[in-house]
């Protein structure tokens, strides 16, 4: 992948509903250019999906990262579907290690109970040694009173997040004046995500996480994040930040694990770092969200 393509991923999981058309004008490369391109991403497994969901904040719902050893005695694929089993589960990660198995969770959950559930679930999984659960400060969006129009809308979109306006007037026998007035309304209450689901590794480039342990005394998250965009333009992608203690899990795609070692090498040298370790990944395995089921149920509960 090149800058292009993150420019490309970058936008299709803040709006998936982008046109190639605004892609274009946004990278200065025409329309077929972006259409191809993303038909790439998506027939090569980068992109995973397009999915429409409920933000955080219309699921009063928070995330988890947790890191999980293993002795070694796992298959890590039925591993991975034995952890995947748990609805709170969204997606499991295997990591490179030495000793005994290592994967990585990010999984959601909707109070302190079921938070408790999850961690006694994945500690009860054969195999499973350790775990290390850190609960995540994350992007929580809106919130909107769904009304029927909007309904009519997401049902469509349920299935196909970048079905046309026109298509979603279409079956939805409303004009597409209106059709396009409740998905405007949707966007701007930041409540429902129009996604795009990645799954970075599968580029055939290295992915991995550094874990970052820093000095909240030198610098704030924010300040991390901002100076790891500013220092790795390319390589630097995105992170999740520890709500509870100074640690941050930055992800990085470089192209040789060579580079994922000079990174974590320059990050430990940075004043407001303590540690950086690197933790060197495998493709994903990506299951349903919090936010899709609950919309899937409205959707039902309301007759479509």
């Amino acid at each position: 992948m090149d800058s292009i393509d993150k420019s490309i991923l970058m936008a299709l999981d803040r709006n998936c509903r982008i046109s190639y058309e605004q892609l274009s004008r946004q990278l200065g490369i025409s329309a077929n250019a972006v259409r191809k391109r993303i038909t790439n991403l998506l027939e090569t497994g980068v992109i995973v999906e397009f999915a429409t969901l409920f933000t955080p904040a219309m699921t009063n719902s928070e995330s988890l990262f947790i890191q999980i050893q293993t002795n070694g005695c796992e298959d890590p694929d039925e591993l991975s579907e034995s952890l995947g089993n748990h609805p709170s589960v969204l997606q499991v990660t295997r990591v490179a290690s030495g000793i005994g198995g290592s994967y990585i969770i990010f999984a959601e959950y909707l109070d302190s109970l079921q938070m408790l559930d999850l961690n006694s679930f994945v500690r009860s999984v054969e195999c499973v040694v350790d775990i290390d659960a850190h609960p995540l400060l994350t992007s929580r969006g809106g919130r909107i009173e769904l009304k029927h129009i909007h309904l009519r809308v997401l049902r469509f979109l349920i299935d196909s997040p970048r079905m046309q306006v026109s298509e979603i007037a279409r079956k939805a026998g409303m004009t597409a004046r209106s059709a396009r007035r409740a998905l405007d309304e949707m966007l701007e209450s930041e409540a429902i995500w129009f996604s795009a689901r990645w799954d970075l590794a599968a580029s055939g480039s290295t992915r991995f996480f550094a874990r970052i342990e820093f000095n909240p005394k030198t610098g704030s998250h924010e300040e991390i994040e901002e100076w790891l965009r500013h220092e790795y333009p390319h390589a630097y992608w995105y992170s999740y930040v520890s709500a509870t203690e100074p640690i941050i899990f930055a992800n990085f795609v470089v192209d040789h694990i060579g580079d994922a070692d000079n990174i974590s090498r320059n990050l430990i040298n940075a004043e407001f770092i303590t540690s950086a370790i690197p933790l060197i990944v495998f493709p994903t395995k990506k299951y349903h969200r919090i936010g899709m089921t609950m919309l899937e149920e409205k959707l039902r509960e309301a007759g479509f």
